[in-house]
């Protein structure tokens, strides 16, 4: 009698230990599944309102709090950085704030898991923010710029072939190409190799963006079917865009 209510204490104890520790895990889970809709529709390009962004950081910052992993961490970087983004006058009165903040959030997630694409890729937009803001105000940094440098170069190295990051680092690197040292150079070069293969649509319109068509041709010279073809689709969707402008300031009349 006496070793069975041993092992019933003992099971007991076992039970609660493992509550104790998994507890806030398994809350963090919860929270997190609560705006993963949220989640998946802006990395569907889908329009999201301020209102339903707002809400999923709220969540990621709870559950950050209760487990202080890596995927929290990262994903309110990322919602934070999608905010920012947002045209929207609420959204932009925070732009310093969210850069700020998704700095950190993407740093600790880093701390915790130095070898993810994704995170180091939010960290680098996060830094390209905060030296955009502060290019608008006239007050660049200029170690804030040297810093995107590594950050940048670990994004690549850490997922090179990843198709939904590719054209994001490529346009960090674009931003940032006269700052960047000859090896996170070569390494953004790279990317524009694989966004030519995979995507010349996005590339072409990242190109436009950063008003990069001379080194992007200049870079793809060394493969002269990628030029090609990258030329086309360059000048090709120059012209619808222009069409679309067109027809919409049209209506606008």
């Amino acid at each position: 009698m006496f070793l069975q209510r041993l092992s019933l204490v003992c099971v007991i104890a076992v039970a609660a230990a493992i509550a104790l520790v998994a507890g806030p895990r398994i809350m963090a889970g919860l929270e997190l599944a609560e705006s993963q809709d949220t989640l998946r529709r802006i990395r569907g390009s889908e329009q999201v309102n301020y209102g339903a962004i707002f809400e999923a950081i709220d969540t990621r910052r709870a559950a950050a709090a209760r487990d202080p992993g890596p995927r929290a961490q990262a994903e309110l970087g990322e919602l934070l950085l999608t905010l920012a983004a947002l045209d929207d006058p609420r959204a932009q009165e925070l732009r310093p704030q969210l850069a700020e903040e998704a700095m950190a959030a993407t740093r600790a997630a880093l701390v915790k898991s130095p070898t993810q694409p994704f995170a180091w890729t939010r960290y680098t937009q996060a830094l390209a923010l905060k030296t955009e803001l502060e290019r608008a105000q006239g007050a660049a940094q200029a170690g804030t710029v040297a810093a995107v440098d590594g950050p940048l170069s670990m994004a690549i190295v850490t997922g090179p072939w990843q198709a939904s990051l590719v054209p994001t680092r490529v346009e960090m690197g674009l931003y940032f190409w006269y700052r960047l040292s000859d090896f996170t150079r070569r390494l953004v070069a790279g990317q524009i190799f694989i966004a030519a293969r995979q995507d010349p649509v996005a590339l072409a319109a990242v190109t436009r963006r950063q008003n990069a068509l001379r080194e992007v041709m200049a870079i793809l010279l060394a493969e002269d079917d990628l030029l090609q073809e990258f030329t086309r689709t360059y000048y090709y969707t120059q012209s619808i865009d222009a069409e679309q402008r067109g027809l919409g300031q049209q209506q606008g009349q």
